[in-house]
Formats: structure tokens, sequence, C-alpha cells
């Protein structure tokens, strides 16, 4: 019983490493922005699809500032990072939620041949204007979730 729990735990945690390592080959080695890096992780190291299923904090949250979800998480305290992490899963849920699946194709099919990835190309490229229309908008559907 114990190996099953630690042989579960293992293959999560390669699936995310793995999905970091696709989405790097796809970009030539460029960093794509964090919250989607570690969305789109945290969403294919699902097993079985348990993403689909998202599991709300008890008690109600500020939505994760766009500037922390930017950066690189271990610049942030662990409070912070955790929400970080959630609120990435929460926003890469949103564009595959509106768009489907194939919009995450779609997204790095589109990439330029040199420069930076930024947050507005990930958005833009899934049919937001913005960031920050995304941000926007998966804030709102977060805190209207967790009103009682």
């Amino acid at each position: 019983m114990l190996f099953r729990s630690i042989e579960g735990r293992l293959a999560v945690v390669l699936r995310h490493e793995l999905s970091h390592a696709v989405l790097s080959n796809r970009s030539g080695g460029r960093s794509w922005p964090t919250w989607f890096d570690e969305g789109l992780a945290q969403y294919l190291a699902c097993r079985a699809r348990a993403c689909d299923g998202f599991l709300f904090p008890a008690k109600t949250s500020e939505f994760t500032a766009i500037e922390k979800l930017i950066r690189p998480f271990v610049t942030l305290d662990d409070v912070q990072a955790g929400c970080a992490y959630l609120h990435s899963l929460y926003l890469v849920r949103g564009i595959i939620r509106s768009k489907g699946e194939e919009a995450l194709d779609f997204i790095s099919s589109r990439l330029p041949p040199a420069g930076a990835i930024s947050s507005d190309f990930v958005a833009e490229s899934a049919g937001w204007t913005s960031f920050e229309e995304l941000w926007k908008d998966e804030s709102l559907r977060w805190q209207n979730h967790l009103q009682p």
C-alpha cells in the first residue's frame, strides 16, 4: 500500500516535470510565463484528469496579483507561492474551459521564432485581448465561486 502511494506521487511529479521539458523544447528553450508553465504542468500532471473537478479552498482568498503570477514563484513566500500555483492552474483551466484543450497546441504553434514569450501572447493566442483581461475574467469567476 505504501509503495503504491509513493509510486503514484512519483508519477505525478514526473508528469509535471516532463511537461516543463516539453514546453521548453517547443519554445526552443525560451521561458514561458511562470503562471502558464506551472499551471499547465499541474494540469498535465493530474492523473486520469483529476483536475477536471477543481477543489476550491475552504475560505475566500484574493486571486494572486498579476505581478506575482508572472515572476518566478521562488521569489514568493510559501503561502503566496501556494496560492500562485493554485491560481495558475485555475487560469490554465479557464483557457481550457473556454477554448478547449486544442487551445494549448494552438498557443505553442503560434510562437514567434525568437524573442520573449509574454503573458499577453499566451492570452491573445487563446482569444483574450490581453493577459489582464484573462486574469480579470478568471479572478471574477474565482471570487464568485467562493462567495457564500
